[in-house]
This record gives C-alpha cells, sequence and structure tokens, in this order.
C-alpha cells in the first residue's frame, strides 16, 4: 500500500534541517561517532553547539545551533580525520539515508606550468571541466590570476583515478600541466583512487605494484602549512625543487612514457635476437 505523504507534514522537519549537514567517513572500518566528532570540533571550532547523529554505517548527520557554523564547514571542504576524507554534503532530506552517495568531494586543485597567458578564470574553468564540475577559480577581480601555480576548486569523482595533469595545446603549442591537490587525504598509490569501495584495488588485485611502476604518489599532495615550514626550516633552499618535484615527475613521466614503452619492446627484440644467435652457434 502506497502512503502519500503530505508536504506539510514534513515542514517542520526541513526547516529544522537548514542547519543540517549528512557526513561520511570514507573507510571500511568503523569510528564511534563521539571520536569523530571530538577530533572535528578541534578543525571546525563552531561558534554554537553542534550534535552528532547516527544514521548509518560510518554515516552521520549533523547538526549546527548556528546556521553560519554550517556554511563555514561547506566551504572548508575537503574535511580529513585521520588521513581518511570525511565526506560532508547539504542536508537532503527527501533522500534516504541508504540512497545518498558520496563518490564526490571538493578540492582546490594547483594546476603548474602553465603559460602565463592561460592563468586566468576561463582556461581554468577549461581545463578544470575535464577533471569535474568547477566551483570556482581563485583570480583576481580581472579574472587573471598569475603566479607559481593557478588554483581551481573542482568536484571530482573519489572512485576514479586522480589527474595528475593535463596536456594543453596553445597555438599549435603542446604544454604539460601538472596537478597537485590541496588537503588531499590518503588514496591508492597503485590505482590513484581516494575511494575503493568494498571491492577494493582493481589494479592491485592481490599483488603489489612495483615501486617503479606506480604512476602516484605523495608528491600529487600540497604539504600543510606546519610541515611546510618545518622542511623550509630543515632544508632551506631545498624547499623550491621539493615544491615542485611532483610536477617534475609527471611532466618527466609522460614524456618518458612512450620513450619507456618502445624501449622495453626494443630490449624483448634484442634478447630474442641473441638467443636466435646462441642457438645458431651452437648448431655450427
Amino acid at each position: 500500500m502506497e502512503v502519500a505523504i503530505q508536504p506539510r507534514s514534513v515542514e517542520n522537519v526541513v526547516s529544522r534541517g537548514k542547519v543540517c549537514i549528512i557526513a561520511k567517513l570514507l573507510s571500511e572500518r568503523y569510528v564511534g561517532k563521539e571520536i569523530i566528532r571530538r577530533q572535528l570540533i578541534k578543525g571546525w571550532r563552531p561558534t554554537g553547539h553542534l550534535s552528532f547523529k547516527v544514521i548509518g554505517e560510518n554515516l552521520f548527520l549533523v547538526e549546527f545551533e548556528k546556521e553560519w557554523d554550517k556554511v563555514r564547514v561547506l566551504e572548508g571542504r575537503p574535511w580529513i580525520f585521520e588521513g581518511i576524507l570525511f565526506s560532508v554534503e547539504d542536508f537532503d532530506g527527501l533522500s534516504s539515508p541508504s540512497d545518498i552517495v558520496f563518490d564526490q568531494a571538493v578540492f582546490w586543485v594547483r594546476m603548474f606550468n602553465l603559460p602565463l597567458a592561460c592563468m586566468g578564470k576561463e582556461v581554468g574553468f577549461q581545463i578544470g571541466a575535464t577533471m569535474g564540475t568547477v566551483e570556482e577559480v581563485d583570480t583576481d577581480e580581472d579574472g587573471v590570476g598569475w603566479g607559481e601555480y593557478l588554483r581551481v576548486r573542482i568536484r571530482i569523482d573519489v572512485k576514479k583515478p586522480l589527474a595528475r595533469g593535463r596536456v594543453i595545446n596553445l597555438l599549435g603549442k603542446q604544454v604539460l600541466i601538472g596537478f597537485r591537490y590541496e588537503k588531499l587525504p590518503k588514496y591508492c598509490f597503485d590505482c590513484g583512487k581516494i575511494w575503493h569501495g568494498r571491492e577494493g584495488c582493481t589494479i592491485r588485485g592481490g599483488y603489489r605494484v612495483k615501486e617503479s611502476e606506480k604512476q602516484y604518489g605523495p608528491w600529487l599532495r600540497v604539504p600543510s602549512l606546519r610541515r611546510q615550514k618545518e622542511y623550509q626550516q630543515s632544508h632551506h633552499s631545498a624547499w623550491h625543487d621539493e615544491e615542485l618535484g611532483g610536477v617534475k615527475k609527471f611532466l618527466e613521466g609522460e614524456v618518458l612514457a612512450r620513450a619507456v614503452a618502445s624501449f622495453q619492446t626494443e630490449v624483448v627484440k634484442r634478447r630474442r635476437l641473441r638467443r636466435k644467435i646462441q642457438a645458431i652457434r651452437i648448431f655450427r
């Protein structure tokens, strides 16, 4: 039997939901709500009271006393709990908790090696659109964002491999662009995904990818300000090289990828040729 719910019957609940968010810890390991609550309060620093309610497995409804605190939390995404992505979405009172999908997350992406003419809002939107949904490009009022890199805020699919960079074509000239992610949580260095889900890593498949074959690593992550400061104090001028190390790895990797594949093919051919020569010598 179908029961028709009248809109006025849910008005009070929906109104209260205006100061709520739905959040999920993307981990197969169960974590108690109080542990998460105490840890996140330190990062969120709400000006009013907030409450956590469990509505599913590692799934929570967070209610704020003040709507401003909710806005700050949504704008401050992504949030990390012990290195794991704590995915946060606006309250959706019309969906059942089991139907809410947490396969999207918002990140600030730094785009390196862009020509100065491309460091603007329009190009940021063009490149960012190949990664996900662009929410913002960090530029001046006139749409120009000159600097060491261009910052673009993008909503990406966390169940897809992270983009390491792109090749752009500017007036017939190809340029390799490297990406780095701010507040990037733990992710798989084998497949490049932040969230595997219950199926696990499809690339690893029971064995670990060799370090020399991995296309991902910690270099894709922008270090926290505290770590940057500590590194600068201990390494001084070496900091700049480390900051660009991941970008160099991507750029060099993309340029050399085809050469490596060609070299490997050539090595196999030479080995076969050697075996044939040895066989001929044996029968002489």
